[in-house]
């Protein structure tokens, strides 16, 4: 059983401050249950949530209510050395007590049958099979698959892929909620994947990975200021990601990650013909990240993180100018983080010290809002 209660303020948009305020109380009940038997394990998760928000502005007093409850159990059954099933049930059941909904006290369900098989046939090749069966209150039933699976070449020389689809209903606030409700908005439809190659592990004292990734939306749910809520055509992202480790002695790391992100929207404009603009709004086209971990003796840990973000764009909805979108290019910034650790009591007592933007650079995440500034938190964790 968990309570959680939150208050703060915020603002009214881009460079708008207000006084506005709001509150939010989260109570949470839950149960779990394990059985293991010499070859599988079941395990059973059932909980409640229930969310009660208000929020204070200019316009007046907001009040949303709702809750969530859902049971999931599964398996894992060892069939063979080579083969292991896995598989389980989903039930979610959701309401949201609003009085001035588009639909009054709206409520959906979805429940889900899954199952993956692991195939481990010989040392150098694994794969898994997956399928998930979802069936949905509003939008009937939907069908999902995965597919994974890896071969070594030689040595720890690897190469690796995936292909996903996936299934997400839009949540009820977008359906019937008091601001930019839409009723007709339909669930969006995904399918990923993913091709590399890894050399190593992480971890070991060389680890190389690069690999390539598509994903593809149909009907991705957007927002805009006037249409609210609306399915757009299709998403088409793609990108690739370098990973990198080198250890030095037994003591310190090096790591290092790149993104290259890239996306564009497609809508058909005839039977022929389409237009693509690219609408990867605050998601940079570089990232880079790249790390200094050391171990002194038995006790002392101590990490420096360099993060670089690239610029990219985002909208501004000017007041100025009747709300209409516009596109404004936002700054590239670099971050650095500093953890320090000392085990006072070895696998008992930890004491921590963890900086987040140390150098207090000054950056936007979202145009028109600040972005945290410089962060220290000193803790000790205990465990028992």
């Amino acid at each position: 059983m968990r309570k959680h209660d939150f208050s703060g303020d915020f603002d009214d948009g881009a460079f708008a401050d207000a006084p506005n305020t709001y509150g939010v109380t989260l109570f949470q009940t839950g149960l779990s249950a394990r059985y293991r038997s010499d070859k599988t394990t079941f395990w059973l998760n059932a909980g409640h949530m229930d969310t009660d928000r208000s929020f204070e502005t200019a316009w007046g007093t907001s009040n949303y209510r709702g809750f969530l409850n859902q049971i999931d159990t599964w398996f894992s059954s060892e069939i063979s050395e080579a083969v292991r099933l896995q598989g389980g049930i989903n039930t979610q059941f959701m309401r949201m007590k609003d009085p001035l909904a588009v639909e009054i006290d709206p409520d959906a369900g979805i429940w889900s049958a899954y199952a993956t098989v692991l195939l481990n046939p010989i040392e150098t090749f694994g794969a898994e099979l997956g399928y998930r069966f979802n069936q949905h209150s509003t939008f009937g039933n939907n069908h999902n698959v995965s597919l994974s699976g890896k071969y070594r070449l030689l040595g720890e020389l690897q190469l690796f892929g995936s292909y996903t689809t996936g299934f997400k209903a839009p949540n009820l606030s977008q359906l019937y909620g008091q601001y930019g409700a839409n009723p007709d908005l339909q669930p969006q439809l995904s399918s990923s994947m993913e091709a590399g190659v890894q050399y190593g592990f992480q971890g070991d004292r060389l680890y190389m990975q690069a690999s390539w990734f598509r994903r593809d939306i149909k009907d991705l749910i957007a927002y805009d200021y006037f249409k609210g809520f609306f399915n757009q055509s299709r998403q088409e992202d793609r990108g690739v990601e370098l990973d990198a480790g080198f250890r030095l002695g037994n003591d310190l790391m090096v790591t290092a990650t790149y993104t290259w992100l890239d996306g564009q929207v497609r809508t058909p404009l005839s039977a022929d013909r389409d237009t693509t603009y690219n609408n990867l709004f605050r998601r940079p086209k570089h990232q880079f990240s790249a790390g200094l971990h050391y171990r002194a003796g038995e006790r002392w840990q101590f990490n420096l993180q360099w993060q670089q973000t690239g610029s990219r764009s985002d909208l501004f909805f000017n007041p100025a100018n009747f709300y209409i979108s516009e596109a404004i290019d936002l700054e590239s910034y670099g971050l650095l983080n500093v953890y320090a650790s000392w085990d006072a009591i070895p696998d008992k007592l930890r004491v921590f010290l963890d900086v987040k933007n140390a150098t207090n650079r000054q950056f936007q995440e979202v145009y028109g809002f600040a972005s945290m500034p410089r962060n220290l938190m000193l803790g000790a964790n205990w465990s028992f």
